[in-house]
């Protein structure tokens, strides 16, 4: 008998531990996700934002945990007609594997004597980028593509933020809510497209 107690005692214990190391192995399973959301600013934030010369901007929020060996690659795609034309500002690498409410951003301004520039600046986790391209349109909107959480994948693009534009006086395009590449493309003179990649 006192064989048996024995026996279920150490049986209990190393079910216990078991369960114990699954429940944690399941913990760090779910911290090492990654997620990106759009970041709501309050009033004071929006106030701060209009007096500066940035007039279309979007925010978002990086949550989560990198495993090792993971990096997160952020870039900007550009779409002419519809069709991949390249791919700018790439960075990667130098990013704390622990995220806690990391901001990024994607704005859009005008600039030059009559307008004729466009400079995309993309606010990432080790800083700021920006580069220039021609304004050779008349309509124009930035949108999210991405509504609420969105958990990312390994090697698989999250598109957050397009800015589209058509020297047209309509202009249309599909979008997105899960950060998939938006229908419509074709329908746009060009779009820029700002991109997150969970990369190992």
């Amino acid at each position: 008998m006192k064989k048996l107690i024995h026996f279920l005692s150490m049986s209990l214990i190393f079910l216990l531990i078991s369960c114990s190391q699954s429940a944690t192995e399941e913990k760090e399973s779910s911290d090492a996700s990654l997620t990106v959301e759009p970041k709501e600013l309050s009033d004071v934030e929006k106030n701060l934002v209009s007096k500066t010369d940035v007039g279309m901007i979007e925010y978002f929020l990086l949550n989560g945990k990198l495993k090792e060996g993971e990096d997160l690659e952020i870039s900007i795609e550009v779409y002419r007609n519809g069709s991949l034309e390249t791919e700018l500002m790439k960075t990667y690498g130098q990013i704390d594997p622990n995220l806690k409410n990391e901001l990024i951003s994607f704005a859009v301004r005008t600039t030059g004597d009559e307008q004729q520039f466009l400079q995309l600046v993309a606010g990432h986790t080790s800083g700021v980028s920006s580069t220039y391209q021609p304004n050779e349109v008349s309509m124009s909107s930035l949108s999210r593509l991405v509504d609420g959480k969105v958990q990312l994948e390994l090697n698989k693009p999250l598109y957050i933020a397009m800015w589209a534009g058509t020297s047209g006086n309509t202009m249309s395009t599909g979008g997105s809510e899960d950060g998939s590449l938006p229908e419509g493309l074709d329908e746009v003179e060009v779009a820029y497209l700002y991109k997150v990649t969970l990369i190992h």
